[in-house]
């Protein structure tokens, strides 16, 4: 890996993604990408294991954790979603099966809104999906940025 990558991924202003083979360390990159940055990032990815494990190596850099959040989409998407329940038209606190579903169509009603948009991107300089080809397609439909 390039010395400077994380640095280069810290301050990467636009869409992009890394490809490598598994056990390359990807998910050390962000970590290190993070730790680089100077502002909020969010992470996510789709388990609880992937959230403690992308946690472990920020902790192991030493990264404060006023640089990021750490979530599974799951867990941002009916977060953001229940803190706005007028606007998203979600109220149900724990979704099962279909309904997680149901969950993504009001959250990307509510990521078109004017106002969240501007939320999300007062709070998080910019965001990380590990292991983003595991993605459902209705997660992929999920975007906070042009």
């Amino acid at each position: 890996m390039a010395e400077n990558l994380p640095k280069i991924l810290a301050d990467f202003r636009s869409k992009g993604y890394v490809i490598a083979p598994a056990g390359y360390g990807k998910t050390y990159l962000i970590a290190e990408a993070v730790n680089e940055g100077s502002a909020r990032q969010l992470i996510l990815t789709h388990t609880f294991a992937g959230v403690d494990s992308i946690k472990t190596k920020l902790i192991q850099l030493g990264v404060p954790s006023s640089k990021y959040q750490v979530e599974t989409i799951a867990s941002w998407t009916l977060r953001l979603c229940l803190a706005y329940p007028a606007t998203s038209g979600w109220a149900t606190q724990n979704p099962v099966g279909k309904q997680w579903n149901k969950l993504y169509g009001s959250c990307l009603g509510l990521l078109a809104k004017t106002f969240i948009r501007h939320v999300i991107l007062s709070t998080y300089a910019g965001v990380y999906v590990d292991e983003y080809q595991d993605c459902t397609e209705l997660q992929h439909t999920l975007r906070i940025g042009d």
